[in-house]
């Protein structure tokens, strides 16, 4: 597995400010009592959890003369989640 990896980035132009972010993270959550996914809640039988969420989001401040703030964001989250899953061998 991976370490959580996340990277912003700004950049000023004449029409205004651009920026960004983006966020990866692999996981592995090894659950010792998986009830809530049919398991047993005895220790033995634990349940191996594989996943991997991105986000990605885009903010746009507007500037404007009136004293208010005017913003644009775009947002997008991805998950990915393999329950109870055997590791690779």
């Amino acid at each position: 597995m991976t370490k959580p990896v996340s990277a912003w980035t700004e950049n000023s132009k004449r029409w205004g400010l651009i920026s960004g972010y983006y966020y990866f993270d692999d996981y592995r959550l090894d659950n010792p009592y998986p009830r809530d996914q049919g398991g047993a809640s005895v220790p033995g039988f634990n349940a191996l959890n594989l996943g991997r969420g991105q986000l990605s989001a885009s903010p746009r401040p507007k500037p404007s003369a009136r004293p208010r703030s005017t913003s644009f964001r775009l947002s997008v989250m991805r998950n990915s989640n393999n329950v109870a899953s055997l590791p690779a061998a």
